[in-house]
């Protein structure tokens, strides 16, 4: 429909045992990346990620990865101008790395046909609709500000990630997160508190930035487990200036 926003997928279908990478830090290895060639005046958004899977390969390399299956959402700008009774052709060249012992290079030149259909029309629902749902499922939310469920606090070589009842923690930082002293073993904690040692400071990456992944206990009418995905972006908070002991004052 012309002005309106479509959510398309990357959709993979992974060999057992072989993984392809999200865009969190990675030890190795590279996410998909895809080059677009759109129609005139339609745009497109950045990849979104669902919540990827710790994955530590030999020689304790720690990777965020995907297993099996994963669909990876894309939004679609389709552009005011766009004509009802016409059809959008959208392609783009994908590129990624898949690896199990050994990795593999890969492309492909993907394509869809969209119809545009008239303002108030409903478009068919796509076969693939299920698979999006699933990953949509995954994709984390913004952690509000002065979240309560959520308590972050930071020291000079630590920061410590609360969440009452939850039952595991795990941390899966972005590129620019600050340098995890022990990643492999700080940012995967049985329990309701995470403490995550601080690596060598780097200039440019000084927030804990990246998605919190909190499980909870099985829910007691589905027995299912319950999982949470945030994005966090927190920073230390400057300390107060204190007044100086000695400084003189003067009286009348």
């Amino acid at each position: 429909m012309p002005g309106s926003t479509v959510t398309l997928a990357f959709d993979f279908t992974i060999e057992k045992k072989w993984h392809i990478y999200s865009n969190s830090r990675n030890d190795n290895g590279f996410p998909p990346k895809a080059e677009w060639n759109l129609p005139a005046g339609f745009t497109v958004d950045a990849i979104q990620w669902p919540t990827p899977v710790r994955h530590v390969d030999p020689g304790d390399l720690l990777n965020h990865v995907y297993f099996d299956h994963i669909a990876l959402p894309v939004l679609l700008h389709v552009p005011s101008s766009a004509q009802p009774g016409t059809t959008a052709t959208i392609k783009a060249k994908l590129s990624w790395l898949v690896c199990d012992a050994s990795c593999v290079g890969e492309d492909a030149d993907v394509e869809i046909k969209l119809p545009i259909v008239k303002p108030g029309e409903s478009p068919a629902q796509s076969a693939d609709a299920k698979k999006i749902n699933e990953a949509r499922a995954r994709l984390p939310r913004e952690l509000p500000a002065n979240s309560k469920a959520v308590a972050i606090t930071w020291s000079s070589s630590s920061v410590e990630v609360s969440v009452p009842g939850a039952s595991r923690l795990l941390f899966h930082p972005d590129e620019d997160c600050v340098p995890f002293g022990a990643p492999i073993k700080d940012a995967d904690i049985t329990g309701p508190k995470m403490t995550i040692h601080l690596g060598d400071p780097e200039q440019d990456h000084t927030a804990l930035a990246g998605v919190l992944e909190i499980r909870r206990e099985k829910d007691k009418s589905s027995g299912a487990g319950v999982a949470e995905f945030y994005r966090v972006h927190s920073t230390p908070k400057p300390e107060s200036a204190k007044p100086d002991p000695a400084k003189p004052t003067m009286s009348p």
